[in-house]
């Protein structure tokens, strides 16, 4: 390895390079738990270093079958507080984070002590309020995000609805037309 890595990539390629095994499936487990960790721990990570584990260390081998997988690496990011993970996962597939305002993270798939977070990406696994209901992220595109409410039925939720969700409310004085009070 270079001596400009991450201390992220430092840690798969250590366990790429040394760790012994006699199957292809005791490689995947290894390399698994090793990024859980690197992730888990908060090292740091470069915004070039998924693309870089994709190439170097067979990645789209042992980091899930298809994007929905792939995205559970994102959402153990934002559970852990590991923005540097979370953004080299965003260059990774060239996609903006969606931001909201508040998330409670007392639902979602990996352990977060059931809080909120403020200004958090949306993730696989998490729940947020909308329209009035709980809806939960079953997947992430582009653009938006794939949910589902309470009620079974399924939601879209945009770019744009999270710009909506962002911007600040009327207070009950500015509104002048008593409908909305």
């Amino acid at each position: 390895m270079d001596s400009k890595c991450s201390k992220a990539m430092e840690l798969l390629a250590f366990v790429w390079y040394e760790h012994v095994a006699d199957s292809h499936d005791a490689t995947k487990r290894a390399m698994q738990c090793a990024l859980t960790l690197a992730i888990d721990a908060r090292l740091e990570f470069a915004p070039d270093d998924f693309a870089t584990i994709v190439q170097r260390f067979k990645g789209k081998y042992w980091l899930g079958a298809d994007d929905a997988q792939e995205h559970l690496w994102y959402a153990r990011a934002v559970a852990a507080s590991n923005g540097s993970a979370c953004r080299a996962f965003e260059v990774w597939k060239k996609r903006k984070p969606l931001i909201v305002p508040k998330l409670d993270l007392s639902f979602t798939i990996f352990e977060h002590g059931g809080r909120s977070r403020k200004n958090e990406r949306l993730h696989v696994g998490c729940q947020l309020r909308l329209g009035g209901q709980w809806v939960t992220v079953n997947s992430i595109r582009d653009d938006y995000a794939n949910a589902t409410g309470a009620d079974g039925k399924r939601i879209k939720i945009t770019r744009e609805d999270v710009k909506a969700m962002r911007a600040p409310k009327a207070s009950a004085k500015e509104k002048t037309d008593g409908t909305d009070l």
